[in-house]
This record gives C-alpha cells, structure tokens and sequence, in this order.
C-alpha cells in the first residue's frame, strides 16, 4: 500500500513544503502541465494508481500531462545501491568530479530507449573526448583568440559585439536541439549541443584564423575574414553556453558570464546581438578527468 498509494502521494506533499502558493501552482492550476520522469519499473504507479488517486480525491488536482519512461542504466563493473547505502551514490560520485560532469554524462548515457551500459572508462571518454576537446578547447580557443586580437574585430577596446549569424548548418542544429528538448529527448538534444561544437571546431580547422591574425596587419582581405570568422565562432561560443544551461549550469553561466549574460537564459538569446567582454581572463570550462580522480572512482568497482 505504501508504493501504490503513500509514495506518491508525497509527490503533493513536498510541493506543501514549499508553501501554499507554490502547492497550488503545481496541483490545482490548469495552467501546469506536470511531467514526469521514472524508470520502466514505476509506469504502473505513475499511469494508473496515481492518477486515480487524484480524480478520486475530488480536489480538482492536476493530473500529469506526460509521463516520461526510462530504460536502465546498468553497469557490470561498478557497485551501486541506494539501499544499502553502499557503492557510487550521489555522495561519493560528487566528491570525485563535480555536479556538471555527472550530469553532462548522466545525461549522455540516458537510456532512452534501450538499457545502457555505465563504465569508468566510458566516463573517461565522455569527459576527455565531448565535455573537455570539442566543447572546452573550443570554447577557450574562441575566446582567447577573440581577447587577443580584439582590435581586429572591432567594437570598443573592451568589448565586441556579436550579432547573429546566417547559415543552414548552425540553424539545423539548434532546430534540431529545441525539437529534441520539446519531445523530452533530452539524450539526443545533448548530442546536438556537442554536435554545435563539433561544427565550430571544424569551422576553426578549415579557416585556420589565427594564420588571418597574422596577416591581417598587412591584408585587409585578411582582417576581414579574421573578423567574419572569429565572430562566427564567437557566436557558436554563445549559443552553446545557451544550449548546455540544462546539462550544465556552472559551465554554461560561466561561458555566458564572458558575455556579460548572467541568470537563466532563454531561447529567445540565441535570436539577440550580445556583446564579449574582452576584459576578463578566460579561464578553462572543462578539464579531462586525472588518473587520480580515475583512481578514486576505481574503489568503487565490483
């Protein structure tokens, strides 16, 4: 009985915790649409006991508007369990890396729609190979370029202004990103934020601009197209810190931070000009994981 009706009926009981107003603006506004994410194991509770439980109720409670199912996450080499209070919980997880490398790889290996497999080595790889070389070098190498060659890109001394772009190739992919996110593929709408910063790396290899730095004290042609490109890239820079917000919230506020931009940012961002601060030090986004830190996540291995 406690499963079936007691445990989620707590699902209304916390939301009191936080106050009335905020009970009722879950529960009681027609407004509110309620989503809700579980394992495959808790579609019964959440699709038939639960909703009964609230009509029944005759309070007029908002039902869930979509229930979100997952598969597994298992893992054959590493120990997890919650109940016995044993193993890589929360706790520990989060006293080796910090919460936005959990979440960036949680989310990555999100078992949408089959079971995955979690392993420290594939850990390892989400964290040196996506997070730190295609969106943490990027990134710093956009902005580093851009603090040091801000006299060709125009603006104030202090700060550059970056508009908009045009191109299919990044609307795509934010298209593609805002899609996945509305339809709750959130594993998917990651992989198009890293497929953002893939394209901006490739931009990078393909125009090498700081040979256009060099020659732009000499070329005119040359400084043009270090400004187009740079901006271009710099833009890229922006938009990701928009687009990995959901994913990780310190990286994105501090990417967003090199543009003056701070508190939760919104979509309508990716569609205004925004401005870089040329004035701060850039510093790393994401770092690779040490064979000290690889070392710590080994205790825990079966």
């Amino acid at each position: 009985m406690y499963v079936w009706f007691d445990a989620v009926i707590g699902y209304i009981g916390i939301t009191k915790e936080y106050g009335e107003d905020i009970m009722r603006k879950y529960w009681n506004d027609n407004d509110t649409r309620i989503i809700q994410f579980m394992g495959k194991d808790n579609i019964e509770f959440h699709t038939v006991m639960f909703p009964a439980i609230l009509i029944g109720s005759g309070a007029g409670y908002t039902l869930p508007y979509t229930i979100m199912a997952s598969e597994y996450l298992t893992s054959k080499s590493v120990k997890f369990s919650k109940s016995q209070g044993v193993g890589l919980n929360i706790e520990a997880a989060l006293s080796v890396l910090g919460a936005d490398y959990w979440r960036f790889v949680l989310a990555y290996l999100y078992p949408e729609t089959a079971d995955t497999e979690f392993s420290i080595e594939v850990l390892k790889d989400i964290v040196n190979s996506s997070m730190n070389d295609k969106i943490g070098n990027f990134v710093n190498r956009v902005l580093v370029m851009a603090k040091n060659n801000a006299a060709l890109l125009g603006g104030d001394g202090a700060h550059v202004s970056v508009g908009t772009i045009e191109g299919d190739d990044i609307s795509n992919i934010i298209e593609s990103y805002k899609s996945n996110f509305e339809s709750l593929s959130i594993r998917e709408a990651l992989r198009d934020a890293i497929a953002l910063a893939a394209l901006g790396n490739e931009i990078m290899s393909g125009t090498e601009p700081w040979a256009l730095a060099k020659a732009a004290a000499s070329n005119d042609k040359a400084k043009s197209e270090f400004s187009n490109v740079v901006h271009k890239l710099l833009r890229i820079a922006f938009d990701l810190g928009v687009l990995l917000y959901p994913f990780t919230p310190g990286a994105s506020s501090k990417i967003l931070g090199y543009f003056d931009t701070e508190g939760i940012p919104s979509f309508d961002m990716l569609e205004s000009n925004v401005n870089l601060n040329t004035e701060k030090r850039v510093d790393i986004v994401f770092s690779k994981i040490t064979e000290n830190e690889i070392g710590q996540l080994r205790k825990f291995e079966a």
